[in-house]
């Protein structure tokens, strides 16, 4: 079974990679095939080392973007994906959502700043 979590943003794939780009603890960008990328970070908190991610567009009409973190899950790697998710919360308006309900519900989410 894959192990990767997800979070949803309400930008625009191109909005979410060109910010994504700017953020300074970004170390590598790969474009797996075209509209799904692949982006490694390192220093988001020192004590967990490299996170990657994928980030490609989705269906969703509230979240136009999908972005998976790797190797991590809220049940068995919550802080991983938790520190990702405030990543993007500290340097983004956009609206996050993830860990949703059977309600469709998110139970982590941070309204958009705009």
């Amino acid at each position: 079974m894959s192990r990767v979590e997800f979070i949803w943003i309400s930008a625009e794939l191109d909005d979410a990679l060109n910010e994504i780009r700017e953020f300074p603890e970004l170390t590598s960008e790969q474009e797996i095939i075209e509209g799904d990328f692949r982006f490694s970070f390192e220093g988001v908190r020192p004590e967990m080392g490299r996170i990657t991610i994928g980030i490609e567009a989705d269906a969703s009409d509230d979240y136009p973007t999908v972005i998976d973190v790797d190797q991590a899950r809220w049940m068995d790697a919550p802080e991983k994906v938790q520190a990702f998710f405030d990543l993007l919360a500290r340097r983004t308006k956009w609206e996050i959502a993830s860990r949703f309900d059977n309600d469709d519900h998110p139970l982590v989410y941070r309204p958009s700043l705009e």
